[in-house]
């Protein structure tokens, strides 16, 4: 009887530490900022926020004319990250 009681409480232990992990793992990757894709006026931007506003690290649309928004999620854009624009192969510089 008493080896079935540490049976269950390794077993109880293992499957809490497994789902403590996952819960990790999510959270982290739901507060990464580089999961945040926002789309504003139909272009496709990948930003980080900073600085009391954020930082546009990409543009992942296919016009060939871009208006960087003057905000995000109501805080202003604040730079635009080098190269943010350089995989765009449509866009005209």
């Amino acid at each position: 009887m008493k080896a079935r009681k540490i049976s269950f409480c390794i077993l109880f232990g293992i499957l809490l530490s497994i789902l403590v992990s996952i819960l990790t793992v999510v959270i982290i990757f739901i507060n990464s900022p580089f999961n945040q894709l926002r789309i504003q006026d139909d272009m496709l931007f990948r930003y980080r926020e900073e600085a009391g506003g954020y930082v546009l690290l990409r543009y992942m649309g296919d016009d060939t004319e871009v208006t960087v928004p003057d905000t995000v999620s109501g805080k202003p854009v604040v730079a635009v990250g080098a190269g943010a624009f350089q995989s765009s192969i449509t866009l005209l510089v």
